[in-house]
């Protein structure tokens, strides 16, 4: 889909009357034109990239009620809901499987 989109902008917008993108090792086309492609490749996939999953995130919140990737919240002593406690020591919440890597390195 990004490919197609990038495909017809590129036809409007390219300096010159090639209908492809010019490649980084394509000598005949300036620089200019070259990171002018690149650009404007990269923001059309990463914009069409970010809706699907958008779009994908609320689909599924529809269909389940909980957005996706949320840890549940958990019920407090008092009634009202909390969400789930983290442990500062290991960076990650628990009852979780996952964990951050430390960014501290230290030799064996």
């Amino acid at each position: 889909m990004a490919s197609l989109l990038f495909k017809q902008v590129w036809k409007r917008v390219s300096p010159t009357d090639g209908d492809d993108p010019p490649g980084p090792l394509q000598s005949e086309y300036p620089f200019k034109e070259i990171l002018l492609a690149a650009v404007l490749q990269g923001a059309i996939y990463a914009v069409v990239k970010a809706v699907i999953q958008r779009q994908g995130a609320k689909g599924f919140q529809r269909a389940t009620g909980e957005w996706p990737g949320r840890e549940p919240l958990q019920e407090a002593s008092h009634g009202r809901r909390q969400p789930p406690s983290v442990d500062p020591r290991r960076d990650r919440v628990l009852g979780s499987s996952c964990s951050r890597p430390s960014s501290a390195w230290s030799p064996s």
